[in-house]
């Protein structure tokens, strides 16, 4: 349904402005001087008695409907000059004719420009200079006359309250992109913001390769991943993913990479990092959100890798003897008080690697709704080369499991660590 709403939006996107509004303005200034003339035509067939129609006649349509170029400039003048022209052709004797023929688009304008008090009273003395011209100086009897302005006053009220809704739309939409600007500045702010919380850089360690992508589904996003030096020379290597999308997302990852940062340097073991982030969190977060994380400390010495998992997505290490998955049980980050989280190890050999990811990529679907799934990314994790390029393999089965036109549904985060030597 969205592709099918951005294929009409798309063609039909160039053709409002292939007509200019001085062209628009020009037509109606034509197509109002004819029916004028028109109107004049016919009204001397059915009364007789009146003036015939001459040069200056039809010299006063011509002027209503010349009048209509200065409209989008001047609606309020336009009106006004408009109403003093068809006194000028009544007054003069001329045949009547009806009122919305040569004020309606006059009005319409003026009502649409935010002067719908003042259309309304120049309508209204109009009308009722016409009233007193039927009871007062009319030859014949008034009560046709007055039909016909009962049936001009409905006219005219009806194109005076179009203009208006005209009016009010076009405020609303005013509004509206306002308000998309200024949200559009606020999410670009919150995004360099959040861009700031991530690694700028990569820590470099001797013996050690490491990658990482970040791409939030909207402006801001709940995925997070950080890479943190401690003092003793290991590495805190952190993957996360707060529920929802956007701006709660958002906060709820900054909460949870503060707690983290502060928390690193004072607790080495992480399963005890992930028990106080969760009680710290817990009193603070919306009711419906948590945090799902995986927390490891490396020793880059020896290659040993301690891990503790808060309901994240269970990472692959790809081993000369095939891949296997870091387990470790505990709830995520939030979601209830005073957990506990299993912490487990696994010792890294040179040529081994481990993929951290958050459930963006898992859970993409393909135009049929068939998900990307955890076992074409082991997969892919068993017939890559590791590094750096485990990321580009994944984002490139990714491209040609989604194909073209793909719309991305959640975060994305692949972080890969390898052991080189």
């Amino acid at each position: 349904m969205q592709r099918a709403n951005k294929a009409i939006v798309a063609s039909w996107k160039g053709r409002p402005g292939r007509v200019r509004p001085r062209a628009v303005d020009v037509g109606l200034a034509v197509a109002v001087a004819v029916a004028v003339a028109i109107a004049i035509d016919v009204s001397s067939y059915w009364d007789p008695s009146t003036r015939p129609p001459d040069a200056l006649a039809y010299a006063l349509a011509a002027t209503l409907g010349a009048l209509l170029l200065g409209r989008r400039r001047w609606p309020l003048g336009v009106l006004i000059v408009s109403v003093v022209t068809l006194q000028v052709y009544h007054f003069a004797g001329y045949p009547g004719i009806s009122a919305a023929v040569p004020l309606a688009v006059a009005l319409y304008t003026a009502a649409a420009a935010g002067h719908l008090r003042w259309s309304l009273g120049i309508a209204a003395v109009y009308l009722a200079g016409l009233l007193l011209y039927a009871v007062l100086w009319y030859p014949g009897p008034p009560g046709p006359v007055l039909d016909e302005l009962v049936r001009d006053g409905a006219l005219l009220a009806a194109v005076l309250l179009f203009g208006d809704a005209v009016r009010s739309h076009r405020a609303l939409m005013v509004e509206s992109y306002e308000r998309l600007r200024r949200e559009a500045r606020e999410l670009s702010a919150a995004r360099v913001i959040q861009q700031q919380l991530l690694p700028r850089e990569l820590p470099s360690l001797l013996g050690w390769r490491m990658a990482a992508y970040y791409r939030p589904a909207r402006e801001v996003g709940g995925d997070f991943y950080d890479l943190l030096e401690l003092p003793d020379g290991q590495l805190v290597l952190v993957t996360g993913d707060a529920t929802d999308k956007g701006i709660p997302a958002a906060l709820v990852m900054a909460t949870t990479h503060s707690i983290l940062r502060g928390e690193a340097p004072r607790l080495v073991s992480p399963g005890a990092v992930l028990e106080q982030a969760n009680d710290r969190l817990y009193p603070d977060i919306p009711a419906h959100m948590f945090v799902t994380c995986l927390y490891a400390v490396l020793d880059p010495t020896t290659g040993r890798l301690r891990y503790a998992n808060a309901g994240h997505n269970l990472p692959y290490v790809a081993t000369a003897d095939g891949v296997t998955e870091l387990r470790a049980r505990g709830m995520p980050l939030g979601a209830m008080p005073g957990m506990r989280y299993e912490e487990n190890e696994i010792y890294l050999a040179p040529g081994e690697s481990v993929l951290f990811y958050s459930d963006g990529l898992v859970e993409a679907h393909d135009p049929r709704g068939e998900m990307f799934g955890f076992p074409r990314l082991r997969k892919v994790v068993e017939n890559s080369a590791g590094g750096d390029h485990l990321i580009k393999e994944c984002l490139a089965e990714l491209e040609g499991f989604a194909g073209d036109g793909w719309e991305q549904e959640d975060d994305i985060t692949l972080v890969t660590l390898e052991r080189t030597n």
